[in-house]
């Protein structure tokens, strides 16, 4: 399989740097441990590059002006000869992968995208309309580009939200993979010993506290900090002799850093979105004491206080003060903390980002798989569904009227995270149809059924495929612990496919008159 990986920059350079251990792999997101023979990096001439940005700097600055992201058409536009032989497409970052999202709308691209490393909108003038739930031309029109992407990957629960609000969040279309880092780029020595009273901070995005940590610093003249970043992150106040800014300073500094360090600090400001991740994952592979704002951008990686970090209060300097002072004096505290956090990385690295994204490009490439319904399914779905009415507890006949309004309906709860219906198709070819619904969040269950197979496909396993493919989604995906289901007792051939997988009948009753069994399956990794 031909897997094309499309990056805002080129990463050939970067991969000769990992190669002699000059950079980590971060920036890769998984691409070299990726074991397909068949994957290749879209690179392209720089000097094209610069030169098409300026035609289309314009629509760049649409962009960063609805989104406060840009959009690298220029880029785009001289991949797709390398996009063309693809397979399957993995593209990093939003302005990256919002380009190709309109190739694949112009048909001048038509391989599967998986749309990876995506903050989807920060702020500008989009969002600002979409916090009042009013429409605009460019919401429309950024929908529209979004829709074509087969995957979506998302790397926070925040950013999951997002993607809910704009009502394009779908389990069969979106995925979870949180970020991680390069776990032998930042191992630690064992003769690496801190000696002297050093804090370290890193990081070089628009969230950065780094006002509040100087507040805090001017209150602990005995303590050296020392804070990579970009000048643009200097906040506009006096800067106290204790504290040390450098700029632009490669990777290998960086490591050099954390290896000195006495406790690392990541101070972030609230701002509802991905914020510190790779940070954060830097200094859980390099094991070093961490004190972190306790924000929502980094609430999936189960930072436990005083446990594996010190989580602090975004914005406050005297409890920041108070954090590292204590954990400058507490030796077995920050021993306790740095073996813990390096516990807590195993699961945060780029090796296990790429075992993650592999499992999602092989679910992108698959057919048949479970599609998110649309409005133009509704003939479908009413046709498939009165034709098998007899196998359903209400047996009259579904209206095209009725259909829409169940629609209507259906958009709520799915955009809730209440409801999801699925069609199980190919590229030109239908199967049948599958949902979940009920969905309760907090107890972790749902319900699934509307399962019906085309009368054409009985017989030849697409009832196992659409059943198998709904349990992977309800428990990977939505990580229920218990699915349930509803059968009517005549219906033979359905119960046989739940008892082929696994599920036990619980109940048998009646409803309006008819026979019902109740059946459910457990999942059995959530009990482990």
């Amino acid at each position: 399989m031909k897997i094309a990986f499309a990056y805002p920059t080129n990463r050939n350079s970067l991969l000769k740097n990992i190669k002699n251990n000059k950079e980590p792999d971060n920036a890769l997101y998984g691409y070299n441990y990726i074991k397909e023979k068949g994957k290749y990096l879209c690179e392209v001439n720089p000097i094209a590059e610069k030169i098409l940005n300026l035609v289309f700097h314009p629509l760049s600055t649409l962009f960063m002006k609805q989104i406060d992201i840009d959009f690298k058409l220029a880029r785009a536009l001289l991949m797709v000869p390398g996009l063309r032989k693809a397979d399957v497409i993995v593209s990093s970052i939003d302005g990256m992968s919002l380009a190709i999202c309109l190739l694949k709308r112009l048909n001048l691209v038509k391989a599967p995208l998986i749309y990876s490393v995506g903050l989807f909108y920060i702020q500008g003038r989009m969002v600002e309309k979409l916090k009042k739930g009013e429409n605009s031309p460019f919401l429309s029109f950024y929908k529209w580009l979004l829709g074509t992407a087969d995957c979506v990957l998302y790397h926070a629960e925040i950013e999951k939200e997002k993607l809910q609000k704009l009502g394009v969040y779908n389990p069969a279309l979106c995925a979870f993979i949180p970020i991680g880092s390069d776990k032998n780029y930042f191992k630690v020595k064992s003769s690496s010993h801190p000696k002297n009273n050093l804090v370290v901070s890193v990081g070089k995005d628009r969230a950065r506290d780094y006002q509040t940590l100087v507040q805090a610093a001017a209150k602990l003249p005995d303590v050296k900090f020392t804070v990579a970043c970009r000048r643009l992150n200097v906040p506009d106040m006096s800067i106290p002799k204790n504290v040390s800014f450098i700029y632009e300073v490669p990777y290998g500094k960086i490591r050099e850093l954390y290896r000195e360090a006495t406790l690392v600090v990541i101070p972030i400001r609230e701002m509802k979105r991905s914020s510190g991740q790779m940070t954060l994952t830097d200094t859980m592979q390099a094991g070093v004491a961490l004190i972190i704002s306790n924000v929502t951008g980094i609430a999936h990686y189960n930072m436990r206080d005083k446990q594996n970090a010190i989580l602090v209060k975004p914005g406050d300097p005297e409890e920041l003060k108070d954090a590292i002072s204590n954990l400058v004096k507490d030796k077995l505290l920050r021993n306790t903390l740095s073996t813990n956090i390096k516990k807590a990385g195993t699961s945060y690295s780029t090796k296990n980002y790429a075992i993650k994204l592999t499992s999602a490009i092989g679910q992108t490439v698959q057919n048949p798989k479970l599609c998110a319904i649309s409005k133009t399914d509704l003939k479908y779905l009413r046709n498939i569904r009165n034709k098998n009415n007899q196998f359903f507890l209400n047996s009259t006949q579904i209206t095209n009227k009725q259909q829409r309004d169940w629609y209507e309906s259906y958009l709520q709860k799915e955009k809730s995270g209440k409801e999801y219906m699925f069609i199980l198709q190919d590229v030109s070819t239908n199967y049948g149809t599958g949902a979940i619904y009920n969905i309760n969040q907090k107890n972790k269950t749902a319900e699934i059924g509307r399962f019906i197979v085309d009368e054409e496909f009985r017989g030849k396993g697409y009832g196992d495929i659409l059943l198998k493919q709904i349990i992977e989604l309800a428990f990977k995906k939505l990580a229920l612990k218990k699915v349930y289901l509803e059968v009517l007792f005549d219906n033979k051939q359905a119960i046989g496919l739940y008892n082929r997988h696994k599920f036990a009948t619980v109940e048998k009753f009646k409803k309006s008159g008819k026979q019902i069994l109740k059946m459910e399956l457990l999942n059995s990794a959530s009990f482990k």
